[in-house]
Formats: C-alpha cells, sequence, structure tokens
C-alpha cells in the first residue's frame, strides 16, 4: 500500500511540475515578447533586471522539466512561487489592473495570486 502512494506521488509531482514548467515558459515568452516591442526610453534602468528574471524564469522551467535534482529543484522552486505570489498579492492590495506577470496580456493579480498559492502548496506537499 505505502509503494503505491509513493508511487502516485512520484506520478503527480512529475505531471504537475511539468505542468508549472509549461506556464513559466509561457510567462517568460509573452514577457519576453514585451521587452523586445517596448522602446527602451520607457523601460529606464528596468531593462536588465527585467532581463535577468527572464532568465531565472526559463531557468526554473527548464529544470522542472527536466526533472533532475527534484528535491533542490522543488525548494528553487518553493521560494520562486512563493516570492511570486507575494508580489501577486501586493499588486492585487494596490488595485492594479494587472500583474504583468503575462507581458501584455491583462491578468488580474488575484488570479494569479491564487494559481501561485495553489503552485506552491502543491510543491509543498509533494516534498
Amino acid at each position: 500500500m505505502a509503494t503505491g502512494v509513493i508511487m502516485w506521488r512520484m506520478c503527480s509531482y512529475s505531471l504537475g511540475s511539468r505542468i508549472l514548467a509549461l506556464v513559466l515558459i509561457g510567462a517568460v515568452a509573452l514577457k519576453g515578447y514585451q521587452l523586445i516591442h517596448t522602446p527602451e526610453s520607457l523601460q529606464g534602468d528596468n531593462r536588465w533586471f527585467y532581463i535577468v528574471e527572464l532568465e531565472a524564469e526559463i531557468s526554473l522551467a527548464l529544470a522542472l522539466l527536466l526533472g533532475a535534482y527534484s528535491k533542490q529543484i522543488r525548494l528553487v522552486a518553493l521560494v520562486a512561487f512563493g516570492t511570486l505570489g507575494s508580489i501577486a498579492l501586493a499588486k492585487t492590495w494596490l488595485n492594479h489592473r494587472s500583474c504583468g506577470c503575462f507581458g501584455y496580456l491583462e491578468v488580474k493579480p488575484l488570479h494569479v495570486a491564487v494559481f501561485d498559492l495553489v503552485a506552491y502548496l502543491f510543491l509543498w506537499t509533494s516534498i
């Protein structure tokens, strides 16, 4: 019986981590598109921060897709989704129309905060 539970958790983490990776890749693609098509004069000094942020997100997405070092990657993903969820909650509190998580695509920060919370709980229970 215990072996079945362990196998179920491994399969659910495998599938769930790949879903999270695909969402991250989609977010990176949309933010990258926005970064390319926004004039540098409007971005100011934040351009390099956004580039580093995109690199970190795509690295996490690829690590989740590959499944290597799963315990370490889960901890990094917990920190990442906890941070992203906190930012989305702050933007909800400040009544932003969109969180900017998906580039030009407007998504309410509360919806992103709920998604990040679900992702966080999923990663927490899969440790």
